[in-house]
């Protein structure tokens, strides 16, 4: 399900596409640093029981996976399909059929699409994932604003205690 803006931007030129997967870099690096500073002032805060204590962990992992999952995953496949739209936008041809097998590798078969036509099926994909990101990051957000804001939890994953 990709939304009305997403759809738009997949019809826009390759420059276009091309600023936006700038921004997710330069949005998803902002994320990590974000999130450091978060889990900082989460470790900052004193546990007044073994509940909070535990929610302050549940949160440490949270903010850890979100962190691993934009830095080793999100970041790293922006920057493939940065790389791959330069060298597209370079109008190189020796390399991009190199690239094309390279970087997509099996996720389109050979043949039917050009090279252009298959960056706009990654960009579609990716900003799928972008999207997921935003909507997951906001609420890791307000989990850990909650937690930061109460003086002390009175339960843990829904239990109460």
């Amino acid at each position: 399900k990709v939304n009305i803006k997403a759809k738009y931007m997949l019809e826009a030129d390759l420059g276009v596409l091309h600023f936006e997967t700038m921004e997710w870099i330069v949005q998803s690096q902002f994320y990590c640093d974000e999130l450091s500073i978060l889990q900082e002032l989460v470790g900052r805060k004193n546990n007044q029981n073994r509940i909070e204590f535990q929610v302050r962990q549940d949160i440490d992992l949270r903010i850890n996976t979100m962190m691993e999952r934009v830095s080793n995953s999100i970041i790293v496949e922006l920057e493939q399909h940065e790389k791959y739209l330069t060298d597209l936008l370079m109008d190189d041809k020796s390399k991009a059929p190199m690239l094309v097998e390279r970087y997509l590798g099996k996720l389109f078969s050979a043949g039917k699409k050009t090279d252009e036509n298959k960056y706009r099926e990654k960009h579609r994909l990716i900003s799928e994932k972008v999207l997921a990101l935003e909507k997951d990051f906001r609420h890791l957000k307000q989990e850990i604003y909650n937690f930061l804001s109460k003086k002390h939890p009175k339960q843990r994953h829904g239990f109460a205690e």
